[in-house]
């Protein structure tokens, strides 16, 4: 295996379990692409982002949304620091994004 391709990837009810997952996708140094009409949404976004090879076709779509939990709060609830928003923000620097990203 050397590719994963969300050609209809569905977000997650498990936010803990798909970071894990998204990590083991990088240690395991899996490309991820989404071919044209395919598509990553939801928390399959993070799955796409663990990749060391990251590729996108023509046509491919992606749904994102900020996470909410189960109280129904928000990133903008907490303070940016705050763990609840850490624990993205640092899953996509472990994934190679810039803070600009």
């Amino acid at each position: 295996l050397e590719v994963i391709e969300f050609a209809d990837a569905p977000g997650t009810s498990h936010d803990l379990a798909n970071l894990a997952l998204g990590r083991a996708i990088r240690a395991a140094g899996l490309a991820t692409h989404v071919p044209e009409g395919g598509s990553a949404r939801s928390g399959a976004v993070e799955l796409f982002l663990a990749g060391t090879q990251r590729t996108v076709a023509p046509g491919a779509l992606f749904a994102v949304h900020s996470w909410r939990d189960e109280l129904g709060r928000e990133p903008d609830d907490f303070a940016p620091d705050a763990p609840e928003n850490r624990l993205y923000l640092d899953y996509y620097a472990e994934m190679g994004m810039t803070a600009d990203e």
